[in-house]
C-alpha cells in the first residue's frame, strides 16, 4: 500500500512544476514580445528619421535645381518618392504602434514580477495569458525571423546557447523586410 502522505505530496510537487512552467512561459510570451515591438518601433523610428532626412536634403537639392533655371525635372524625382513612401507607409505611425504594444507587455512583465516567484495562483496565471492575448489581438502580423532573433537573444540572456538557431546575416539584415515563413528558419549547425 501507498502512504497517503506521500501521495499528496507528489501531486502537490507535480502541480507547482506545472504553475511554474505555465508561468515561465507566459512570462516569456511577455518578454519575447516586448523585445520585438521594441525592434519594430526602433526600426520604424530610424525608417522615418532617415526618411526625414533625405527628403529634406533631396528636396534642398531639388529648389536649388529649380532656382537656378535647371530645367530637369527627375532632380526631384527621389526627392516625391521619398515624400510618398513617408505618405504611404506612415513609418511614425508604426513605431508609435510598435511602442504601446511594448510597453503593454512591459506593464504585464511587471505585474508578473510583482507577485514574485511562488506567492503567484493559477487564476493569476489564468489573468496574465489572458491578457497576453488581448495585447496579441491588436498586433499587426508578424516577422517570424524576427521572432526568432528575439529568442535567440533572450536565449543568450539566459545561457541557454543550445536553443539558439544560426540565421546567415543576409537573412538578418532583411528580416523587417520578409516574413519568413517558420519552416525557412532551420539550425544549420
Amino acid at each position: 500500500m501507498s502512504d497517503p502522505s506521500q501521495e499528496k505530496s507528489q501531486q502537490d510537487d507535480s502541480q507547482a512544476d506545472y504553475l511554474w512552467a505555465r508561468r515561465f512561459d507566459i512570462l516569456n510570451r511577455a518578454e519575447l514580445s516586448t523585445a520585438y515591438h521594441r525592434k519594430r518601433e526602433r526600426f520604424f523610428g530610424l525608417l522615418d528619421r532617415w526618411d526625414k532626412i533625405l527628403t529634406l536634403l533631396l528636396g534642398s537639392a531639388a529648389f536649388v535645381k529649380l532656382v537656378n533655371m535647371d530645367t530637369h525635372p527627375f532632380y526631384a524625382l527621389p526627392f516625391a518618392i521619398l515624400a510618398f513612401s513617408s505618405l504611404i507607409f506612415d513609418f511614425s505611425e508604426r513605431a508609435r504602434r510598435h511602442s504601446e504594444l511594448a510597453t503593454s507587455f512591459k506593464m504585464l512583465e511587471a505585474a508578473i514580477e510583482a507577485v514574485g516567484e511562488r506567492a503567484f495562483t493559477e487564476d493569476q496565471l489564468s489573468a496574465w495569458s489572458a491578457r497576453i492575448r488581448e495585447i496579441e489581438s491588436g498586433e499587426p502580423p508578424v516577422y517570424n525571423l524576427l521572432v526568432r532573433i528575439c529568442q535567440n537573444e533572450l536565449a543568450r540572456a539566459r545561457g541557454q546557447a543550445q536553443d539558439v538557431t544560426h540565421i546567415s546575416w543576409w537573412r538578418a539584415l532583411l528580416a523587417h523586410f520578409l516574413p519568413f515563413a517558420n519552416y525557412e528558419i532551420r539550425s544549420s549547425k
